[in-house]
């Protein structure tokens, strides 16, 4: 049945909520945060818009190694129950970064390997609603979230909206990885110009002079003795 005035202005005020959202994720995105700080505030906003019970977001570090960077409510879903249950739990977020896409895991529910029989499984009472988080076509980290089942279209639409959040995360990243190329190359640029600024003159009392104040500029401090 078609929805009335009352329910039409709901939805509208929900999605203009949820777009304000992201659009808030956008700015800490393009902000100088730092990674921890930025993904504690976007999994704070995931789980507001989504009313959600509790969300993690997992990053890829060296090795392949795949870690928590930050997470809220956890107690209520009771991955934590037992080092059985936290171990099923991880195989169920290895094989969630291996999807090629977004999924939804609905309590009980499972995925499966290549061979067909059941790799992972979702263990708790809760919907798993998750987002890979991308870097230039390389799996950099999940976007976790536990929420009470829904509706298929409600669980679908909270699905669209936290691949809008990852794809915001993957713009950071980038952002961030330019960044540091940037600083590298002018911490190349300044050793060069003090190897140069040094080369100039061979008398020892001016090299010294040059290594003092050179120096001091490059390591950021007031005196070079």
């Amino acid at each position: 049945c078609p929805m009335s005035i009352d329910e039409s202005q709901e939805v509208y005020r929900a999605r203009e909520q949820i777009r304000a959202l992201v659009d808030e994720i956008a700015g800490l995105a393009r902000s100088d945060i730092g990674e921890t700080a930025f993904y504690s505030a976007m999994l704070d906003r995931i789980l507001q818009a989504m009313e959600a019970v509790a969300g993690l977001v997992w990053i890829v570090g060296e090795g392949g190694r795949v870690e928590p960077i930050c997470h809220s409510g956890l107690e209520a879903t009771g991955i934590g129950a037992s080092k059985e249950v936290e171990q099923g739990h991880l195989k169920l977020v290895q094989a969630l970064l291996g999807s090629p896409s977004g999924l939804i895991v609905p309590p009980g529910g499972g995925l499966k390997g290549a061979n067909g029989q059941q790799a992972a499984s979702n263990d708790t009472a809760l919907s798993v609603i998750s987002v890979p988080i991308e870097r230039e076509g390389t799996r950099a980290g999940l976007i976790e979230v536990f929420q009470q089942p829904q509706d298929d279209q409600v669980e679908r639409g909270y699905l669209i909206f936290v691949e809008q959040v990852a794809a915001v995360a993957a713009d950071y990243l980038q952002r961030r990885q330019v960044v540091s190329l940037d600083a590298q190359q002018s911490a190349l640029t300044q050793v060069e110009r003090f190897a140069r600024a040094v080369h100039e003159s061979l008398d020892p009392v001016a090299t010294a002079f040059v290594l003092a104040n050179e120096g001091r500029r490059i390591i950021g401090c007031d005196r070079v003795g």
